[in-house]
């Protein structure tokens, strides 16, 4: 089933570029998971339809394709047999990379996932950015980063995640993804990554969550946690350390009664 993207971001299928942004804007503020804190899941999956309705109908010639789909206009219009002569005969890594780009916005993320890791072996030192342009490639790191997050692959996720990240940092700043991103490296460093990791792994995971620009509550959290890795290890001066500067971030937060305990120490007045 073809998913409407017209209906995500409830426009209709003729309106203007600043019609499809304003409802871009309003969705993805009505469905931040902060503003949904009893459903987080449910609105991390909303803003991401949201964002790639956006990126899907902001762009000409995706948005044509997506009208060809809806059969909005004519199959006469279509270029279908490019991409599947590209499939059936095209060896170069500049054709493969754009037939990457199109199987991910395509839905067709295994396929994605089979071409990139071939170019991986095929092609020494590879990487997607001298071959697409800096929209295309932060759509194919985004894309490739949620596929492998959904097989489970939380490494590689992050991998991708991160260079979106970064290079979202970088001017001119696109930002298609940034809050997006930080939501899901967030979330990976602080609860899924962490989970069988060792204490040594799980600390490098916290002090990559603090470089995210982090909000209080979060940022309290990592050194709370940073706090019983380094107490697990027997270091308990950094255990302290640690746990001192999350009760001079967020002096009240919760769930730290154990720790302290071990550490003989209490929050800050």
């Amino acid at each position: 089933m073809v998913v409407n993207y017209y209906e995500i971001l409830e426009v209709d299928s003729k309106a203007s570029a600043e019609e499809i942004k304003r409802s871009f804007r309003r969705k993805v503020m009505e469905h931040h998971p902060d503003r949904n804190p009893d459903d987080r899941r449910r609105s991390e999956e909303r803003v991401r339809q949201v964002i790639e309705a956006y990126r899907v109908l902001s762009d000409p010639e995706r948005r044509r394709m997506h009208d060809q789909r809806l059969h909005i206009v004519s199959p006469e219009q279509t270029r279908e047999t490019i991409w599947e002569h590209i499939r059936e005969t095209e060896t170069d890594p500049a054709s493969l990379s754009k037939l990457l780009l199109h199987e991910l916005l395509e839905g067709n993320s295994e396929r994605g996932v089979e071409i990139y890791e071939s170019l991986l072996r095929n092609f020494a030192g590879f990487d997607l950015l001298p071959y697409l342009d800096l929209k295309d490639y932060l759509d194919c790191k985004f894309l490739l980063g949620e596929e492998y997050e959904r097989r489970g692959n939380l490494k590689v996720a992050v991998e991708m995640y991160r260079e979106v990240y970064n290079e979202e940092l970088e001017p001119p700043r696109l930002c298609f993804f940034f809050d997006e991103v930080q939501l899901r490296l967030r979330n990976l460093y602080l609860h899924d990554l962490v989970r069988d990791a060792d204490p040594h792994t799980a600390l490098e995971y916290y002090r990559e969550a603090l470089t995210l620009g982090l909000n209080r509550a979060d940022r309290a959290l990592a050194y709370k946690r940073m706090a019983e890795c380094y107490h697990e290890m027997g270091d308990l001066d950094n255990a302290r350390t640690a746990l001192h500067e999350s009760f001079r971030i967020h002096p009240k937060m919760k769930g730290v009664h154990k720790i302290s305990q071990k550490l003989g120490m209490s929050p800050l007045k």
